[in-house]
Protein backbone atom coordinates (compact mmCIF):
# COMPACT_ATOMS: atom_id res chain seq x y z
CA UNK A 1 0.00 0.00 0.00
CA UNK A 2 1.19 3.72 -0.76
CA UNK A 3 -0.28 4.40 2.50
CA UNK A 4 1.74 4.26 5.70
CA UNK A 5 -0.19 2.70 8.98
CA UNK A 6 2.60 3.46 10.70
CA UNK A 7 2.84 7.04 12.39
CA UNK A 8 5.58 9.42 11.81
CA UNK A 9 7.91 10.96 14.21
CA UNK A 10 5.87 13.87 14.44
CA UNK A 11 2.79 12.00 14.58
CA UNK A 12 3.96 9.59 17.45
CA UNK A 13 4.86 13.00 19.05
CA UNK A 14 1.69 14.20 19.08
CA UNK A 15 0.30 11.56 20.50
CA UNK A 16 2.08 11.52 23.69
CA UNK A 17 0.91 15.24 24.00
CA UNK A 18 -2.97 14.27 23.72
CA UNK A 19 -1.88 11.83 26.09
CA UNK A 20 -0.54 13.73 28.77
CA UNK A 21 -3.51 16.04 28.05
CA UNK A 22 -5.90 13.77 27.79
CA UNK A 23 -7.28 14.58 25.18
CA UNK A 24 -10.54 13.15 23.10
CA UNK A 25 -8.72 12.92 20.00
CA UNK A 26 -7.71 9.64 18.19
CA UNK A 27 -5.01 9.38 15.56
CA UNK A 28 -6.74 7.73 12.60
CA UNK A 29 -3.94 9.61 9.83
CA UNK A 30 -3.01 5.19 9.84
CA UNK A 31 -5.71 4.90 7.12
CA UNK A 32 -8.34 4.24 9.64
CA UNK A 33 -10.77 6.66 8.76
CA UNK A 34 -11.35 7.94 5.43
CA UNK A 35 -13.60 10.86 4.16
CA UNK A 36 -14.21 10.38 0.15
CA UNK A 37 -10.49 9.67 -0.33
CA UNK A 38 -9.13 11.56 2.08
CA UNK A 39 -7.10 10.41 5.06
CA UNK A 40 -7.16 13.02 8.11
CA UNK A 41 -4.59 12.59 10.37
CA UNK A 42 -6.91 13.06 13.58
CA UNK A 43 -10.59 13.24 14.90
CA UNK A 44 -12.37 13.80 17.83
CA UNK A 45 -13.79 11.37 19.55
CA UNK A 46 -17.31 12.89 19.78
CA UNK A 47 -17.86 15.77 17.82
CA UNK A 48 -17.59 16.08 13.60
CA UNK A 49 -13.79 18.04 13.91
CA UNK A 50 -10.91 17.27 11.94
CA UNK A 51 -7.31 18.03 12.85
CA UNK A 52 -4.53 18.25 10.18
CA UNK A 53 -1.17 18.35 10.84
CA UNK A 54 1.44 18.94 7.91
CA UNK A 55 5.37 19.84 6.87
CA UNK A 56 4.93 22.93 4.65
CA UNK A 57 7.62 21.70 2.31
CA UNK A 58 5.61 18.53 1.32
CA UNK A 59 2.29 20.93 0.59
CA UNK A 60 3.73 23.13 -1.21
CA UNK A 61 5.11 20.49 -3.46
CA UNK A 62 1.83 18.29 -3.34
CA UNK A 63 -0.46 21.91 -3.68
CA UNK A 64 1.73 24.27 -4.74
CA UNK A 65 0.96 26.32 -2.23
CA UNK A 66 -0.40 25.31 1.78
CA UNK A 67 -3.04 28.32 1.14
CA UNK A 68 -4.98 25.62 -1.71
CA UNK A 69 -3.91 22.78 0.47
CA UNK A 70 -5.87 24.18 3.37
CA UNK A 71 -8.69 25.50 0.91
CA UNK A 72 -8.69 21.93 -0.85
CA UNK A 73 -8.86 20.21 2.21
CA UNK A 74 -11.56 22.51 3.82
CA UNK A 75 -14.00 22.88 1.40
CA UNK A 76 -13.51 18.78 0.60
CA UNK A 77 -14.16 18.04 4.68
CA UNK A 78 -16.82 20.98 5.33
CA UNK A 79 -18.71 19.22 2.36
CA UNK A 80 -19.04 16.02 4.86
CA UNK A 81 -19.80 17.92 7.95
CA UNK A 82 -16.94 18.31 9.48
CA UNK A 83 -14.92 21.20 10.90
CA UNK A 84 -10.68 21.23 10.04
CA UNK A 85 -8.19 22.63 11.74
CA UNK A 86 -4.54 22.65 10.48
CA UNK A 87 -1.19 23.31 11.82
CA UNK A 88 2.72 22.70 10.74
CA UNK A 89 4.57 20.06 12.81
CA UNK A 90 6.70 23.32 13.50
CA UNK A 91 3.80 24.94 15.32
CA UNK A 92 3.08 21.91 17.62
CA UNK A 93 6.23 20.52 17.81
CA UNK A 94 6.22 21.43 21.78
CA UNK A 95 3.70 20.46 24.62
CA UNK A 96 3.14 24.38 25.13
CA UNK A 97 2.70 25.02 21.26
CA UNK A 98 0.16 22.11 20.84
CA UNK A 99 -1.85 22.84 24.08
CA UNK A 100 -1.70 26.60 23.18
CA UNK A 101 -2.94 25.83 19.69
CA UNK A 102 -5.65 22.31 20.38
CA UNK A 103 -6.45 24.65 23.25
CA UNK A 104 -10.07 26.51 21.51
CA UNK A 105 -10.31 24.06 19.27
CA UNK A 106 -11.81 20.50 21.14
Amino acid sequence: SRFSTKPNKDEIRTNVFIDILSLPLEYVGNSKMWIARSNPDYKHKHKKILYEFFSKHFKERCYKSVKNYIKLKTDHYNKYGYQVYFAEWSQINTLFKFQKFIGDKI
